[in-house]
């Protein structure tokens, strides 16, 4: 456990796991005198989706996995620095700025939107559509404002904050949180750094619900 660097271990009889040992418990002697049951809080079955495992990760550091009556699995906080789970936070952070691009673009069309934020921002943007423009690619200057931008125009812009409503609760600086997350995601970084396990769920369940609602009120 030292060496693998592992807290804890299933303890297997007969096929079955039966309980757990942790590191720091262990002393001289069989894995039996120092073996802890398992427990229903210690388990959750193989289909939890993520936004659940984000919520009870935040509160322990590791959990079983159940298939149907066997414990099958594993998973810690660290398993949620692997691509699957980075992948679909991303994915849910890119749908989101997506989505702040519909209403930049709805609600400040012609570059209104330059009044709202620094203009260091709308420098940003402008050095970026000219790459663009020279490889041919470009579309509108909207497009091109950074994910820190586009928040930015959002909080500044009445009828967009009140589309998607209050920032996440549960952080004093949900707007730096949102800008950290996603920063530690497209540049691979540690996904918490600068971030807490208490803040993390709440800002994946914001955005995941903010998402739900903004395409219910485009379906209408």
């Amino acid at each position: 456990m030292t060496e693998l660097d592992f807290d804890i271990l299933p303890v297997v009889q007969r096929g079955r796991i039966r309980g757990y040992v942790r590191r720091s418990s262990l002393g001289q002697g069989p894995c039996r005198l120092f073996q802890e049951q398992v427990t229903v809080d210690d388990t959750i079955s193989s289909s939890t989706d993520l936004l659940s495992l984000l919520r009870i990760l935040a509160s322990r550091a590791w959990v079983f996995v159940l298939e149907g009556d066997r414990i099958r699995g594993i998973l810690t906080r660290s398993d949620l620095q692997r691509a699957p789970a980075r992948m679909f936070l991303f994915g849910l952070l890119s749908l989101f700025e997506a989505h702040l691009l519909r209403l930049i673009r709805t609600y400040h069309p012609d570059g209104t939107w330059k009044a709202l934020i620094d203009q260091k921002l709308v420098h940003s943007a402008e050095q970026e559509f000219e790459r663009k423009r020279n490889r041919n690619e470009a579309t509108d200057l909207a497009e091109c404002i950074s994910f820190g931008g586009k928040l930015a125009v959002a909080l500044a812009s009445e009828r967009i904050r009140g589309a998607i409503g209050p920032l996440p609760r549960g952080t004093p600086e949900p707007e730096k949180d949102l800008r950290t997350l996603r920063n530690n995601l497209a540049h691979g970084g540690d996904l918490l750094r600068g971030l807490t396990w208490k803040a993390l769920p709440g800002i994946v369940r914001w955005l995941d619900r903010t998402l739900v609602r903004s395409g219910r009120d485009s379906n209408r």
